[in-house]
C-alpha cells in the first residue's frame, strides 16, 4: 500500500501581532528587569512580516501557567510601526502600563482588553489581583514591541500579567496539551500535529460529523505570512498544501489579507478562513478550548446576530474575488464553498473546527498528491551560524526519505553539492524557533523540518529547493532538474523593460506572474540586490522603464548610490501588490508629465468674442478686452477670423491687471495682440480662433482624451 505524507500548512493574512505594549515598559528576565525594547537585537537577523519586524531569540520571562507564575521563555521579540492611541492602565497602588487598546488582562471576569478595562476592574499582577485606579489615552508614534511566548502566551511586564496569542500558537499549545509523552515528534521550523492528537482534539467532532482520518497528520509552517508561503516552493508552487487565512471578524479584509487571498487563488491551494478574535464580539462569552459550534449555541441572541452580522460581512469580501463560503456548520460543499471557523486564539475556542477542516480538505482535494516518492525533495527554511559547528540549514521536507550520510544537491544561481553529516531535531516538544538542545537521528520521513549539518552550506540561500540522493548515480539528473527549474523562474531578455529582484526563488516566481497578468514588461528577475551592470543595462531606457523592483529586499548605501549615479528608480516592499501598486502610481505619475509636456508645447483650441466698449488700445499693440466662448486660450497663440486671416499673436493675458498664461471658457480678460489693428482687421464683437497648426494636430491626437470637449468642437468648427 502507498504510503501518504502529512499535508504541509501555513497561516496567512492577518497575522496577529497587533497586541503590543510601550518600548520603555520593564519585563522580568533572568529575575531582573529590562525595558522591552532592549531585547530586540538588532545585530541578529531581522525578518519582516508585513510591517512588522521580528528576530528569533530566546528570552526569559515568567508567565501564568493558570494557577501560578513560572518561568518560562519568549522565542521571537516583535517590533512593530504604530501610530495612535496608546492605553496606560493605572493600578491603585501606582503600577501601570501602556499598552496598544487590543492588548488583554487577566481580569476576575476573564481576559478583557486595554480598551475595554475601567476603574474597579481587578487584573492580575504578580502579587495578585489588583484593582484599576485609572485608565487614560494618549496620543504615540513610533514603534512598539512583543514577544511570542512558548505555551503560555503570556508574560509579565511592570509586574502586570499581559498576554498575546496568535492562531499558531493556540494550535500548538492545544497540541501539546493533548500529548502523551513520547507521542508528539518534534520538528525544526514546524508544528507537527499527529493524527491521534487531532482524534484526541476532535474526538466529538468527528463522530457528530462521521468523519474518518486517512492523512498521517498536519505539519504547520512556524513563520506566518504570505512571505513565508510563497517563499520557500516545489516544483510549480508554494511548499504548501493548505494555508489557513486569518481575517479579524473585527476589522475584516486589510491589505496583507487581500494580497494572501490572491496568491492563494493564483496557486490554487486549498484553504479555510479562521475569523479570529471572536472573544472581541459584543456580548460574547467565552468558553475556553471549546468546540466553536458548543461556544455559539450557549451565546445569548445578541451575540450570536452580531457574529452573524461579521461573518456575514466575510462573505460577501470573498464574494468580490471569486469565492462562495459559508460558517463552517452550514458548508454543503467543500468542493465549491471556503469555510469560515469563528475562532478565539486567545481562549482557543474553534481549533477543533481548524483541525478538521485542514484534514477534510487534504482527504478531498489531495490525496493524489500526498504520496510519498523514492526521490527526497524539500525546500531551506533558514541557513545559520552555530556557535561550535558553523553554517547549518533548517529545512522543509516535503517528500521522500532523508538519510544522514545522503548526497544533497541545493539549488540556485549555483549548484550546490553536499554531503549531511547529521541530522538534528530539537529534544523538547515546544517552540522550534530558538536555539536549544538537539538530537541526533538517523533519517526523517516527509513532511518533515529538520536542522542539518552539511559537508558545504556556502552559497546555500533561503527559499533554495533541494534533492537528497542515497548514492550519486543520479548526481547530473539531480543538478540538471534543478537548474532548470532555476533558469524557469530567472531570466534576462533582450527587451526594454523594468527589473525585478526578490529574495527567493519562491517570492520571484509569485512576483513575475502577477506582473505578465499585469502584462508589465520583464528585462530580467534574479535573487538578490542589484549589482552595477543592472544600473548600466537600465541607464539608456525610457523613464517608465529605467526602474528596479524590490521583493522582502532591503537596500544598502552602494545600490543607493548606484540608483542616483544613473538616476534608476527603486520602489520595494515586501507586500507584492503594495509593490506593483507604487510602480502604476509612478507610471501614471509619468504619463501625466508627459501629457502636460505635449500640452504646454501646442497651441490650444479656443473661440473667443471681442467685447463691445473694450478697446484699451488700437495698436502697437492692440489691446482688447475679450470673452472665452469656449476652449482654452494661450498665450503665444496666433488668432485668425472664421475667413482664415491671421489677426495677430497673443503676446499677453490679463485678469484684473495681472498676467497669466492662459484663459478658459467663460473666463473675460484682457488680451494684447501683436500686428492687429482696431478697425483694421479687428472690430468690435468680432469672433475669433485660435490658429491649429498641423503638427499641433498631430500632437493631439496623443492626448487627444485629455483635450476638452470645448476644443474638439472648435476644431471640428475649423475643419468644416
Amino acid at each position: 500500500m502507498e504510503k501518504i505524507r502529512s499535508p504541509i500548512v501555513t497561516t496567512v493574512g492577518h497575522i496577529d501581532h497587533g497586541k503590543c505594549i510601550f518600548p520603555k515598559e520593564k519585563i522580568i528576565s533572568n529575575e531582573k528587569k529590562k525595558k522591552i525594547e532592549k531585547f530586540f537585537d538588532e545585530k541578529l537577523k531581522i525578518f519582516k512580516d508585513g510591517n512588522y519586524f521580528y528576530i528569533n531569540k530566546k528570552v526569559k520571562v515568567v508567565s501564568f501557567d493558570g494557577k501560578n507564575f513560572i518561568k518560562n521563555f519568549a522565542t521571537q521579540v516583535w517590533k512593530v510601526p504604530f501610530k495612535g492611541l496608546l492605553y496606560k492602565i493605572s493600578l491603585q497602588n501606582n503600577k501601570k502600563i501602556r499598552v496598544t487598546k487590543e492588548h488583554p488582562f487577566l481580569t476576575e471576569n476573564g481576559w478583557i482588553r486595554a480598551d475595554k478595562i475601567k476603574p474597579g476592574n481587578k487584573i492580575l499582577t504578580i502579587n495578585g489581583f489588583e484593582e484599576v485606579k485609572k485608565t487614560k489615552t494618549f496620543f504615540y508614534k513610533g514603534f512598539v514591541y512583543d514577544f511570542t511566548v512558548k505555551k503560555y502566551q503570556n508574560y509579565v511586564a511592570n509586574d502586570i500579567l499581559v498576554h498575546n496569542t496568535t492562531l499558531l500558537d493556540s494550535i500548538r499549545g492545544t497540541a501539546v496539551s493533548k500529548t502523551e509523552p513520547g507521542e508528539l515528534t518534534q520538528h525544526v521550523g514546524a508544528t507537527y500535529v499527529p493524527k491521534k492528537v487531532i482524534e484526541d482534539i476532535c474526538g466529538n467532532l468527528l463522530k457528530k460529523m462521521n468523519i474518518k482520518l486517512e492523512v498521517p497528520g498536519l505539519l504547520f509552517i512556524d513563520t506566518p505570512g504570505h512571505a513565508a508561503f510563497i517563499g520557500m516552493r516545489k516544483r510549480a508552487g508554494p511548499i504548501s498544501d493548505l494555508a489557513i487565512l486569518v481575517v479579524d471578524i473585527n476589522e475584516g479584509f486589510k491589505e496583507q489579507t487581500i494580497e494572501s487571498l490572491k496568491i492563494l487563488k493564483m496557486y490554487k491551494v486549498p484553504f479555510v478562513v479562521a475569523a479570529t478574535k471572536i472573544d472581541r464580539i459584543t456580548n460574547w462569552r467565552s468558553y475556553y478550548s471549546s468546540c466553536f459550534l458548543d461556544s455559539f449555541s450557549k451565546q445569548n441572541e445578541i451575540a450570536k446576530n452580531e457574529l452573524e452580522k461579521k461573518v456575514y460581512q466575510i462573505v460577501i469580501e470573498l464574494a468580490k474575488y471569486g469565492f462562495n463560503s459559508e460558517r463552517v456548520d452550514r458548508v454543503t460543499d467543500f468542493t465549491k464553498q471556503v469555510c469560515i471557523v469563528p475562532i478565539s486564539s486567545v481562549n482557543k475556542e474553534g481549533i477543533q473546527e481548524i483541525l478538521l477542516v485542514l484534514a477534510g480538505l487534504a482527504q478531498k482535494f489531495l490525496k493524489n498528491k500526498l504520496t510519498l516518492s523514492r526521490e527526497s525533495r524539500g525546500s531551506v527554511l533558514e541557513i545559520k551560524d552555530v556557535k561550535g559547528i558553523g553554517k547549518v540549514a533548517d529545512i522543509i521536507l516535503y517528500d521522500g526519505i532523508l538519510k544522514k550520510g545522503y548526497s544533497i544537491v541545493f539549488g540556485g544561481k549555483e549548484i550546490k553539492v553536499s554531503k549531511i553529516r547529521a541530522i538534528l531535531l530539537p529534544e523538547t516538544v515546544q517552540d522550534i524557533r530558538v536555539e536549544k538542545k538537539f538530537k541526533h537521528v538517523e533519517e526523517i520521513v516527509a513532511s518533515a523540518g529538520a536542522r542539518l549539518i552539511c559537508t558545504d552550506l556556502e552559497n546555500v540561500y533561503p527559499g533554495c529547493s533541494f534533492i537528497g540522493l542515497e548514492d550519486e548515480k543520479n548526481l547530473e539528473k539531480a543538478k540538471e532538474t534543478l537548474k532548470k527549474e532555476f533558469e524557469e523562474i530567472t531570466f534576462s531578455k533582450d527587451i526594454e523593460g523594468i527589473i525585478i529582484l526578490a529574495d527567493t526563488l519562491g517570492s520571484l516566481e509569485a512576483l513575475v506572474k502577477i506582473l505578465e497578468e499585469e502584462k508589465i514588461s520583464i528585462k530580467k528577475a534574479d535573487i538578490g540586490l542589484p549589482k552595477k551592470e543592472d544600473f548600466i543595462e537600465l541607464q539608456n531606457f525610457k523613464k517608465d522603464k529605467k526602474v528596479i523592483l524590490l521583493f522582502n529586499l532591503e537596500t544598502n548605501e552602494e545600490v543607493e548610490r548606484l540608483a542616483r549615479d544613473f538616476d534608476v528608480k527603486i520602489f520595494k516592499s515586501n507586500i507584492i501588490y503594495k509593490l506593483i501598486e507604487d510602480y502604476k502610481n509612478f507610471l501614471e505619475k509619468i504619463k501625466k508629465e508627459e501629457i502636460n509636456e505635449i500640452l504646454s508645447s501646442i497651441n490650444r483650441a479656443a473661440k473667443i468674442k471681442v467685447l463691445k466698449g473694450c478697446i484699451f488700445r488700437k495698436s502697437n499693440p492692440c489691446i482688447v478686452g475679450i470673452e472665452v466662448i469656449k476652449g482654452y486660450l494661450k498665450k503665444g497663440s496666433l488668432l485668425k477670423r472664421k475667413d482664415g486671416k491671421i489677426v495677430g499673436k497673443i503676446l499677453d493675458i490679463q485678469v484684473e491687471g495681472k498676467s497669466t498664461d492662459f484663459a478658459k471658457t467663460n473666463d473675460k480678460v484682457a488680451i494684447s495682440i501683436d500686428e492687429a489693428v482696431f478697425e483694421k482687421n479687428l472690430k468690435e464683437e468680432d469672433v475669433l480662433y485660435t490658429v491649429i497648426k498641423n503638427e499641433d494636430l498631430e500632437k493631439m491626437k496623443k492626448v487627444w482624451d485629455y483635450i476638452t470637449n470645448d476644443e474638439k468642437e472648435i476644431i471640428q468648427e475649423n475643419l468644416t
